[in-house]
Formats: structure tokens, sequence, C-alpha cells
């Protein structure tokens, strides 16, 4: 069979290129609409009865992931001067297209009384921006007197403040939430400069954006990275620019294909799915080694390209399909379990492991039968001394040495199993960044200062109506 399939590949080696071509760019245009999840990864089955109670929370009371928050540590804050620039950003924030509300110190509140209406009433405290220091001690004097805010927005032993920033839901889980987050950066900033004042920032918003961003930046990264690495590698093995331009631009084709499927399963990237295209270059690589490797070899005893690429296929097509077809089943468990994040990573993963087998062997076969044969130099590879010396060594322990290995496994299983046990399951949101990071560095500052800033929202349910007021 496999026969048959080098002779078709041989063949309509033209077609099959112009159909890989045309696919490709459509792939391509295809893949211009990926977009990056702007929500926590899902890592809990919609069916888990705590997943459900959440869903439901949401529903009745609406977001909880939404607050932003702005906070500072510095006396001169508190001077008039600093203190009208800390008024106008709130004053600015709260004007930015996507953010619905805005709390901090100028925007406080307080109750009244109208013993007119016999009944309370809330007033702003901040009635106009202070005109003179000991109006804002004044103030500041009412706004120490309100318990509430202890703790909350005023750090009593510390004198540290923070400014909470409502997100509208609609921009925060689209791609406008990007521009929300750079224009409130960007008046932060301005008011940095201007007043001296250091500002940190937290708040589910500020840390799935840092996330985001820096998923998209590193998936680039490491997917450049492994290309030139491979390149390198390739290059210095063969010794000929044919055998490292094809190579990539299989590669290449496949990552395109690999967004696309992405694109049209309606999945987004995520923190798993992002690294599928770094994963795919390690295995469409070696399937055009296995194949330019064989190629070499049988060129050398026959002389002939056409003999020499049917040979290959025939040979180790089989095995090269058996190989990737353990890699996809590796990759396809995961798409029997319910968590939404491994479902699509193992989906993805399967159909790109078999996309990138059938691309490279359409493409290496077809190209490099109208390409020139390798020359004497460039088969040198084939009796390099270290490789020749690494297969003998491989060859005389598996022989002669299968008790020492015996042992060895035995004793590496047992390492792992015991570093198996003392995993640890955490669910910590900021895992994927550097400890040093500045998204770590302002957790610490809100931790220290008011107790941390993430949402813990309790329900009580009285089973009846208004059943609080009675």
């Amino acid at each position: 069979m496999w026969g048959h399939i080098a002779l078709f590949i041989i063949k309509f080696r033209r077609i099959l290129i112009a159909l890989i071509a045309v696919a490709t760019v459509y792939m391509a245009w295809v893949a211009k609409d990926v977009q990056m999840t702007y929500d926590f990864a899902q890592v809990v089955s919609p069916e888990d009865p705590d997943m459900v109670y959440f869903q439901q929370f949401k529903k009745t009371f609406g977001e909880d992931g939404n607050i932003l928050v702005i906070g500072m540590q510095d006396s001169s804050v508190y001077k008039l001067k600093n203190f009208r620039l800390y008024d106008q950003l709130a004053n600015d924030l709260v004007k930015v297209q996507g953010v619905s509300g805005v709390l901090g110190l100028p925007k406080l509140i307080q109750i009244e009384k109208d013993t007119v209406e016999n009944r309370f009433v809330t007033a702003p405290v901040f009635r106009a921006p202070p005109t003179s220091q000991a109006q804002l001690d004044s103030l500041l004097k009412v706004v120490n007197s309100i318990e509430f805010y202890q703790g909350q927005v005023i750090a009593p032993r510390t004198g540290a403040t923070l400014l909470a920033v409502t997100l509208d839901p609609t921009f925060l889980n689209s791609n406008k939430r990007g521009a929300v987050m750079d224009n409130i950066l960007n008046l932060s900033e301005k008011f940095e400069k201007t007043s001296g004042i250091k500002l940190h920032y937290a708040g589910l918003p500020y840390v799935r954006s840092t996330m985001t961003s820096k998923v998209s930046a590193e998936m680039k990264f490491f997917a450049l990275l492994m290309v030139a690495v491979m390149a390198v590698i390739l290059y210095v093995f063969f010794r000929t620019w044919s055998a490292v331009v094809v190579p990539l631009l299989v590669v290449i084709i496949v990552m395109i294909w690999c967004v696309a499927s992405i694109v049209l399963l309606g999945f987004k990237i995520n923190l798993l799915t992002g690294l599928i295209p770094s994963i795919l270059v390690v295995i469409s690589v070696p399937n055009c080694t296995y194949l330019l490797s064989r190629y070499h070899y049988d060129y050398r005893k026959s002389g002939n390209q056409i003999l020499a690429m049917t040979r290959v296929i025939r040979k180790i097509g089989l095995i090269t399909l058996v190989n990737n077809t353990t890699t996809a089943i590796g990759f396809f468990v995961f798409t029997f379990t319910d968590i939404a994040i491994l479902y699509q990573f193992g989906l993805v993963a399967t159909i790109n492991i078999f996309v990138a087998f059938v691309i490279s062997f359409i493409m290496i076969p077809a190209v490099f039968t109208y390409l020139p044969g390798p020359t004497d130099k460039q088969l040198e590879h084939l009796d390099s001394k270290p490789l020749v010396g690494i297969i003998h060594f491989l060859d005389f322990i598996v022989l002669r040495r299968r008790r020492t290995i015996y042992i060895t496994a035995a004793v590496l299983v047992g390492l792992a199993s015991i570093g198996i046990s003392r995993i640890e399951a955490v669910s910590y949101m900021v895992d994927d960044l550097p400890k040093k990071s500045s998204v770590n560095e302002d957790l610490s500052f809100f931790e220290a200062r008011f107790g941390g800033v993430m949402p813990l929202e309790f329900v009580v349910d009285t089973k009846q109506p208004k059943g609080l007021l009675k």
C-alpha cells in the first residue's frame, strides 16, 4: 500500500503542492480571525455542583470580577495639590468608555439624616474639590470618622488608599478590554508623572489583562525561538539550505492550519491551545528529518531520486504514522474530560498532529524530487563518527546490558513515584507569572495593607422575600 502511496505522491506532486498552497491560503485567511480568550480558563466541569451554583450566582447578582483597584501609599496625596490631581484622575477615569463607576477617596459618600422627610439620605463627602489645605484636612477627618471605609478604602495604620474602578462586563469579556485597560493605565501613568506618587494595580481585570498579554507575546516568542533552534540543528546536521527551508516551510504551513482549525472549531486561544504551535514544530520537524535521513541513505545506495524517495515512503511511512498516531492518542485522551480548556487542547492537538503528518509526507517527497540530488558532502552526516558511536553504544547496552537497563528504569520509576507523591494542588491565579513580576509585587502591596483585593462573596438566603427586614 505504501508503495502505491509513494507513486501517487510523486506522480501527482504538482497537483498536490498546488492543493496545499490553495488550502493554506484559505487557512491563512481564516486564521486572521483568531481571538485570545478573555475569560479565566474553566478547569472545572460545567456539571460540577459548585460551578452550577457559581453560574446561578452570576446570573442573579452579575459579574463578580470586574473591579480594577489602583492603590497608593504616599502622605503627599493628602496635600491639596496632589489631592486635586487625585480627584482629577477619578473624574477622568469615569469618562473612560467601558468604565461604569469609580469609588475612591474623592468619590466617597456618607449617610445623613433628613429630618424633614424623616429618613436617611446619601451625600458626597467632597461636594466640590477643596480649595484650601484646612478644608481638605477637615473633610479627611469626616472620612476617618466613617468606620465603614476603614481598611476598605483607607488603611488606618499606613495611610494607604485605593481607587476602585468598576468595568462594564461587556467590555471586560471582549477584545475591547485591551483598549479600556490601556486608557486607564495611561491616565494613571500621567498622574504618577505629575504627582510623583507611585501607583499599584490589582484586581481580576488587571491580572487577566496581564496574563492575556503575556500569553500572546510568549506564544509568538516560543514559536519563533523553536523555529530558529530547529533551523540551526537542521543545517548543522544536513549542511544544505534545502534541508532547512523545506522543513521550516512545512512547519509554517502546519502552524497556519493549526491556528485556522482553532477558528473553525469555534475556540479561542488560551493558555494551553497557545502551546500547540510550538508542540507541532517538535512533531513536524522530526517527520521531515526521518524522511530526509532515509532519503539520503537510499539515494547513496541507488543514485536515483525517484527510486530513493519511493523506498523512503514504503519503508518508514507506516512507522512514522504509528509514531504520530500514538502521540495523537496521548492528546486525544484529553477530549474525554468535561473540562473545556483540556477538551479544546486535546481536540486541536490531535487534528493537527495528523495534519502535520500528511503535509510533511506530501511536501518532502514532492519538493525534493524536483531539487537536484544531494552531493557527497551533504551525505557525510550518514558516516558521522559521533552519531555512529551513539548508535553503537545504544546497541551495546540494549543487547548486552539488559539488567542494567531494568535496574535503572526501576530506580527512575521509584524516584518519579516519590515526586508524584509530593505534588500539591493549588489554585493561585498568578502561578504562571514570575515571583518578581510587577503583578505579584502589587498584590503583595494590597495584601499587606488591605488584606487583599480578590473577590469573596457570601450569599444569605432567608428562603422568603425580604426576610432580612423582618
